[in-house]
């Protein structure tokens, strides 16, 4: 029986994330600006834009043939890497975002608490469909058959 490779990349991802986010320069910068409460919804934004760089190059990074079984990129190995990922950066965006609205209406004297956004595993589901579709079209160019 083949070992279960998927929680040892998975890890290596959530490392290379996390080194990748507290040693960036715009994240520090947004991180203190929030924290003093100077961030403003561009500043999120920005902030969201930069995780989604980071978050990417981790996966270019840390997904190779080297690490996949038969160097094959598979539906169940992408879902399970790719989903909590992503339910990780959203969940920082919308701690990010709640922080920043929270503080704007402190200022403004209103005493709502924010709605954090659902996470948008539709979306999450077609981008992994995609990339599988274009993972298998590379297959098919590249040998001529069909997988």
């Amino acid at each position: 029986m083949k070992q279960d490779m998927v929680p040892e990349l998975l890890a290596k991802i959530q490392k290379t994330f996390k080194r990748k986010t507290e040693s960036d320069i715009e994240i520090k910068s947004f991180e203190k600006k929030l924290k003093n409460k100077k961030a403003d919804q561009s500043d999120v934004s920005k902030y969201a834009r930069r995780l989604g760089e980071l978050i990417s190059e981790t996966f270019i990074e840390n997904i190779t043939e080297e690490d996949l079984p038969d160097g094959k990129l598979y539906w169940n190995i992408l879902s399970r890497i790719v989903d909590p990922m992503m339910r990780d950066v959203h969940k920082m965006i919308n701690d990010a975002a709640s922080q920043e609205l929270a503080a704007e209406d402190e200022k403004a004297g209103i005493g709502l608490k924010p709605v954090n956004s659902e996470y948008p595993a539709d979306v999450i589901d077609s981008i992994m469909n995609k990339l599988m579709n274009l993972v298998n079209e590379e297959v098919n160019d590249d040998t001529g058959r069909s997988n």
